[in-house]
């Protein structure tokens, strides 16, 4: 049996999408198990960060689907209710849309429930992304607690960010997305050690209606932000290095991914497993054209090399005549100059 091929893997955030992205990561495990390919490293952003960091805490994704269905169904849904008149007042008090804890303490049972509470914990190396507002640049987490740096690349300004968040909050690093929502390139510096980078990203999906309010209008704006950003990473990957996954869930969907049928990710989980094959089966084939490529050179070399022979035999007294790089092969082949 061949070898599994190695890659490193990015995942997108996207909210409530995470329910889809873990029947695409479960395909991956699914294949790992078989031994059709290996993950080396993976990184992620938001929701893709926390899929990440399960995948690399070698938590099974239909266990985790699982248990996030439970958390959200005990009431986890309460501590982030609509941003009416008063939650809108309270942000412009600087007062952000909703507590994290609620999501410290989710996250924390499932990474707690593993053993795997720091990254020097995880099985392989994650990176977890989130976006810096003092350097307006991508903050990369590989170190220390794996749940406080979740909760920095989940955290979507206004939502659960503000300019004076207290305590564990700090309110200059928000959502990795803002600078990278794809994070392929924090992998793509030992792709020879490591392997190819692949991502997994997820459809786009245009808005159905302009915005009706503020709310809606910052939402837009971060949507435009963060599907640009990471439009841009898939360029720079390469399309056939990034499988999307097909889902009509939004960012905020929570509701709805709750109701997120097994059908539905079974078919999700299917998709991915025939983006993953092809994509071996690509990479089997490139690597078998490139070994025959350097078996004709190598032809092509030893019968250059006999013909040179053949003439030294056949015409005496030639190789004193013959062209200096000539006489340098028989040289290099012999250790002496034709005709001494």
């Amino acid at each position: 049996m061949p070898a599994p091929i190695k890659l490193q893997l990015a995942m997108q955030g996207g909210g409530a999408k995470i329910v889809a992205l873990m029947a695409a990561v479960r395909a991956v495990q699914d294949l790992e198990s078989a031994g059709v390919i290996k993950i080396t490293r993976v990184a992620g952003t938001s929701a893709g960060a926390i899929v990440a960091c399960m995948f690399a805490a070698g938590i099974d994704m239909n266990s985790a689907r699982k248990q996030l269905e439970s958390i959200f169904r005990d009431g986890f849904g309460q501590h982030f209710p609509p941003a009416g008149p008063l939650k809108l007042y309270q942000l412009s008090r600087g007062k952000r849309l909703w507590d994290t804890q609620p999501i410290r303490k989710a996250l924390t049972e499932i990474f707690k429930t593993c053993g795997k509470v720091d990254f020097g914990q995880l099985r392989i190396p994650a990176t977890v992304v989130a976006s810096d507002l003092t350097t307006s640049a991508r903050m990369d987490y590989s170190k220390g607690d794996i749940v406080s740096a979740l909760l920095h690349s989940c955290a979507l300004p206004f939502c659960f960010r503000v300019w004076n968040s207290k305590g564990n909050d700090n309110p200059v690093i928000v959502d990795g997305g803002i600078c990278e929502n794809l994070p392929a390139e924090v992998l793509q510096d030992e792709a020879d050690r490591w392997g190819q980078v692949v991502g997994l990203s997820f459809m786009p999906q245009a808005s159905p209606e302009p915005p009706a309010s503020l709310l809606d209008f910052s939402r837009a704006l971060l949507d435009t932000a963060i599907n640009n950003s990471m439009t841009r990473a898939k360029l720079r990957l390469g399309l056939s290095r990034v499988h999307e996954i097909q889902t009509d869930l939004n960012t905020f969907d929570f509701d709805r991914a709750l109701k997120l049928s097994d059908a539905a990710c079974a078919d999700i989980q299917r998709s991915a497993e025939g983006w993953f094959k092809d994509f071996v089966q690509n990479t089997e084939a490139a690597r078998e054209g490139q070994r025959e490529q350097l078996v004709r050179a190598d032809a092509w070399k030893t019968q250059s090399i006999a013909l040179i022979e053949s003439s030294r035999r056949h015409l005496p007294g030639a190789a004193q005549r013959q062209p200096s790089y000539l006489r340098t092969v028989c040289f290099h082949r012999h250790g002496r100059m034709p005709g001494r």
